[in-house]
């Protein structure tokens, strides 16, 4: 790998990452709304003669610059929508959109991508093959925008796809890429129990229906620590509970929501099968009655080990920290869907300066990466594109 050359490009296009991220991230649009990223997007192309098409499955685009060359064609991936958060961070270039934000660091993944392919086009000697360019709305919100994508057929001739997340949590100039279990499969459930309603002064007439969901969340807290194997990756989380109107009256319904967290199927089907059997069978014995049911979201993110080690490699020769010790992630990513069609890998990047303060998560009103590890970005994938095309 050229190591200098790949610093000395991204260099060139720093003060152009910083640019696009600061206006993206003023300019944030929430999921199935980003017409107006895609327009800015598209004006970069266009300011650079960048080949495009506008994704006709939503907003969105596919880019694509073809080499002189023969060789593979190689996707990179962005998610360009955000999150409906107020911004708290007072950046003098803070979100103008009310109650929407970049949380999630999609600006950044926007800047980075968009960096690359200036490079790539600015010095199409680098390029055997084709370089696709994959600005992909809706990540945030099931059903997402990537299977969508993948199904207008315009990424056929991909023979692999890469991916990346900003990581605040880790510092930068750190690059996670762990084999397999990346990032978990989001399952939403809902337990619907039916009791008896009645006045609650008194409750020797009712079915409480409250009491019986209460006994069924503490009894879902064993599905993990008493059925699922001890190595294995399983959230189980009871966020809501709804029942009632007043202070007096015992309502004849409650209801749980919340979300399952997993990576295989063979575990899914069996925390949903104890989960079924749990709320069904308290409700039983205490008079009541549940049902349950379940939406299934995006698969898990699992990197095929091939590939996650040539991230790692592109990491180490630009002399960065490759991480592959990482406690896979339990949130969801529609970036499984670019896996399960061909190849590829994911990392994350890491945002978090130095560490040295306190830093802010994803998905909160102050997260603020640091602007340098974009840079950092922009060579990674310059890398992992020279490595991947000889692999």
């Amino acid at each position: 790998m050229n190591k200098e050359l790949i610093k000395k490009y991204a260099a060139e296009v720093y003060d152009e990452i910083v640019e696009y991220r600061r206006y993206l991230h003023a300019h944030p649009e929430v999921s199935m709304s980003e017409g107006e990223t895609t327009k800015y997007l598209a004006s970069v192309m266009e300011k650079n003669s960048v080949s495009y098409t506008l994704n006709p499955a939503g907003h969105g685009l596919i880019a694509r610059i073809q080499g002189a060359r023969p060789g593979k064609v190689l996707a990179f991936r962005s998610d360009i929508d955000a999150l409906p958060i107020q911004e708290e961070t007072g950046l003098p270039f803070a979100s103008e959109n009310p109650g929407v934000m970049h949380a999630c660091g999609h600006d950044c993944h926007m800047a980075i991508l968009l960096a690359f392919g200036l490079v790539m086009a600015r010095h199409p000697e680098l390029v055997e093959g084709t370089v696709v360019l994959i600005f992909q709305p809706s990540e945030e919100k099931y059903p997402g925008g990537a299977s969508p994508m993948i199904k207008t057929g315009l990424l056929d001739d991909v023979d692999a796809y890469y991916g990346y997340h900003v990581a605040p949590e880790l510092k930068t100039g750190e690059i996670g890429c762990n084999d397999g279990p990346v990032m978990a499969s989001p399952t939403t459930f809902w337990i619907d129990v039916k009791g008896k309603s009645g006045h609650g002064a008194k409750p020797q007439d009712t079915v409480d229906p409250v009491v019986i969901a209460c006994q069924i969340v503490i009894a879902l807290q064993t599905i993990v620590s008493r059925s699922v194997h001890p190595c294995d990756h399983v959230v189980v989380s009871c966020c809501q509970i709804h029942s009632g109107t007043t202070e007096n009256v015992i309502q004849e319904n409650a209801q749980i929501v919340g979300t399952i967290r997993t990576y295989y199927d063979s575990t899914l089907k069996l925390v949903t099968d104890r989960m079924t059997s749990i709320a069904e069978n308290i409700s039983k014995a205490m008079g009541g009655s549940a049902q349950v049911r379940y939406e299934y979201s995006y698969p898990a993110v699992l990197n095929p080990a091939d590939h996650a080690g040539l991230i790692r490699q592109a990491a180490a020769e630009l002399g960065y920290t490759p991480l592959d010790d990482l406690y896979p992630s339990m949130v969801g990513e529609d970036f499984a869907y670019y896996l399960l069609h061909k190849t590829g890998g994911h990392f994350f990047l890491g945002v978090g300066g130095d560490c040295s303060g306190t830093y802010y998560p994803l998905h909160s009103a102050f997260m603020c990466p640091d602007e340098k590890a974009l840079a950092v970005g922009c060579e990674m994938l310059l890398g992992i594109y020279e490595l991947a095309l000889r692999k």
